[in-house]
């Protein structure tokens, strides 16, 4: 790399020769930092011009929380709804709550096997600015119903992409937090956030792109918070103290940029050692208290949630008005949201119903979180295959096994100032026996149904730049145009 070009010591102040004597103990001990995770110290933005100094970041890290973020200063924030994705672990009855049409629109005409009966006994009812078909018993609506005001369901659009999905697994490529981010969905302080340590914050392998680090876990308020601070032995440092120290690793970034142009990707590290630290120096003097991430900032917000200060921030309620929060706030980029309990073939239709009605309860819950804060959000539900129940003609029978082939996809998207149309209520058909038609593209694979999500939500949030967006992050084609045109249901104005 050869030597520092150096200014006359004289005109040195006591800040930029310890910055020297830093960099340059760095670079003779470590040599040069080669990989993303040398140059980017934390996934939280700010953090990232301490890129050359890994024995500090371990100080200033909270521990375990060492991501990095394939992110530029100038992507910090974004303009783009919100995205949260839920996920029912274990295999829902996807295809009994929402009810999809077979090929033509025509009524589906058998579901005995799926705890439906036969259409003749089938009564559906209609919900969202679309119409879209749900049986009338079922537990996902009456939750939405109890959570989320009838003028919100009213002014959302809803779909379903009908899908054959593996029962009980965490493999299907089901997860978009990590494309969302591609697509250019960042947090203005937070990297992207889940409930599960995985590489989609959820159980569910990444659908049309990997992303390139797993989202922020987060298991109680703290680990926001936390992630937030500087941890360790640095927490005695004075709020001064922690600024003056920032200071100096933000002269580091600016005085050796010239010096470290020969590193590799040095552009990058260029742009983000130049803007990166005035975001810290500021973060570090404001401290957590000042940035606007707790769901109970809000009385409105922490009611719906039905959290309080005494509500332990472990709590899925807490935990989950937290990312929701924060994604709505712009802090955060993409949330994911795991559920259990939902490989409920016990041979009732009780245990089923009321997990149907909770996993509806927290959907409508950030629905109505939409609605409350006034922001456009894309909402998506998954899980791990469907239940299925003996032959009936009677609607109702009890769930007994696993029975992938009914599961589907929700999406719900709420925009409190544009018009949302809707071409129709679902992506793909059933068929006449009442399961995901594979015939379709996305009907029997997960990741192109994700992928279908996916699409609908670029649309939203892109207009007539959706499609080369979707390209773009997916980097291939897996859709023709013609399928385009039957799997972009959804638009704003």
């Amino acid at each position: 790399m050869g030597k520092f070009e150096k200014k006359n010591e004289v005109e040195k102040t006591a800040e930029e020769v310890a910055a020297d004597n830093v960099l340059t103990g760095y670079l003779k001990e470590h040599g040069k930092p080669v990989t993303r995770r040398d140059m980017l110290a934390s996934g939280l933005i700010p953090f990232a011009a301490s890129f050359a100094m890994p024995s500090w970041l371990q100080m200033f890290a909270n521990a375990g929380v060492a991501q990095a973020q394939d992110a530029m200063c100038a992507k910090a924030g974004s303009s783009l709804p919100a995205f949260i994705q839920f996920k029912a672990n274990g295999g829902f009855a996807a295809g009994m709550n929402f009810v999809a049409n077979a090929a033509g629109g025509q009524m589906v005409k058998d579901f005995s096997k799926y705890g439906g009966g036969t259409d003749a006994n089938v009564s559906l009812v209609t919900e969202f600015s679309n119409k879209a078909q749900f049986l009338a018993t079922s537990g996902f609506l009456a939750g939405l119903r109890t959570s989320a005001l009838p003028e919100t369901l009213a002014k959302a659009a809803f779909i379903g992409v009908p899908c054959r999905i593996g029962d009980d697994s965490g493999t299907q490529k089901l997860g978009l937090v990590s494309a969302v981010g591609k697509a250019g969905l960042v947090g203005g302080i937070l990297p992207n956030l889940g409930t599960e340590a995985t590489t989609t914050g959820l159980s569910a392998e990444p659908a049309i792109n990997r992303g390139t680090e797993p989202p922020l876990r987060v298991g109680r308020q703290e680990d926001v918070a936390g992630s937030l601070s500087v941890q360790g032995v640095l927490n005695n440092l004075l709020p001064q103290q922690k600024q003056k120290l920032f200071e100096v690793i933000s002269k580091v970034s600016k005085d050796q940029t010239a010096a470290l142009q020969g590193l590799n990707g040095a552009q990058t590290l260029s742009r983000l050692m130049e803007c990166a630290n005035i975001s810290n120096t500021k973060l570090v003097t404001a401290g957590t208290g000042g940035l606007n991430i707790s769901p109970t900032a809000n009385q409105q917000f922490s009611t719906l949630w039905g959290i309080n200060n005494n509500t332990a921030t472990s709590a899925q309620n807490f935990v989950f008005a937290s990312l929701v929060w924060n994604a709505l706030q712009g802090n955060a980029g993409a949330v994911g949201l795991s559920m259990g309990g939902y490989d409920y073939h016990d041979g009732s239709r009780t245990t089923g119903d009321a997990r149907d009605t909770t996993l509806g309860l927290m959907v409508g819950r950030a629905l109505q979180s939409l609605a409350l804060l006034q922001k456009p959000g894309f909402i998506v539900v998954c899980t791990d295959g469907a239940v299925s129940s003996a032959v009936s003609a009677t609607p109702g029978a009890p769930w007994t096994s696993d029975g992938g082939g009914t599961s589907c996809l929700y999406a719900i998207y709420y925009d409190p100032t544009r018009d949302v149309k809707a071409n129709g209520f679902q992506v793909g058909q059933m068929t006449s026996r009442g399961v995901a038609d594979e015939s379709f593209i996305t009907g029997g694979n997960p990741e192109l149904a994700a992928g279908a999500v996916l699409l609908n939500y670029l649309s939203v949030a892109y207009g007539s730049e959706a499609v080369s967006k979707f390209e773009l992050v997916a980097g291939r084609r897996p859709f023709s145009p013609d399928q385009i045109e039957k799997i972009k249901i959804l638009s704003a104005a």
